[in-house]
């Protein structure tokens, strides 16, 4: 039995959807000072302090700017539905690029393949599933392996178990459709 491909969003829940990422990048990059504060001065764990405000820093000015987009397409006059949701689409692949850049540089420096901000892969792809619908999100688990696995031998194995099951339960379907080179995952 093949499964039914989901309905695409309704335009007013995609641009409700698009709004709720902009609302938890606030939030990311919130938590992202409070926890690395409390992590270095209050744990005392060594942790690059001034790239990980810059991440935070960084994510708040792109989220800042693509506020300012969201509430320019809501008053562009003259666009027409269809022509709305096009550029909503266009904002969420932009937003969910430079998302995984942040998280990449997260991941990067709080301890690479080991390091627990790893899960925020998980969390991004069920985001992007749920908004864009297509056959996209499968690719978001395999940029992440592939950026882990080219650290070297130790990281390609420890990018394989850490990203396999995050790839089993983010969309059971990627684990049979997105394979890395080699066939193995």
């Amino acid at each position: 039995m093949r499964p039914t491909k989901p309905e695409p969003l309704a335009p007013e829940d995609f641009a409700a959807a698009v709004n709720r990422l902009v609302l938890t990048r606030w939030g990311a990059a919130a938590l992202v000072v409070a926890l690395t504060l409390l992590c270095v001065h209050g744990f005392a764990i060594p942790l690059p302090t001034a790239a990980l405000l810059a991440l935070a820093a960084g994510l708040a000015a792109y989220n800042g700017i693509f506020t300012l987009l969201d509430g320019w397409l809501e008053r562009v006059p003259g666009l027409d539905l269809d022509q709305r949701v096009r550029w909503y689409r266009r904002l969420v692949v932009a937003q969910v690029s430079l998302d995984w850049v942040a998280i990449t540089a997260f991941v990067h420096f709080t301890g690479g393949v080991s390091s627990p901000g790893i899960m925020l892969f998980l969390i991004h792809m069920v985001m992007v599933t749920a908004l864009l619908q297509t056959r996209s999100p499968y690719v978001y688990p395999a940029l992440a392996y592939a950026n882990l696995a080219l650290r070297g031998e130790l990281a390609h194995e420890l990018a394989r178990a850490r990203m396999e099951p995050l790839i089993r339960l983010a969309i059971p379907a990627v684990a049979r459709k997105v394979r890395p080179p080699g066939g193995k995952l």
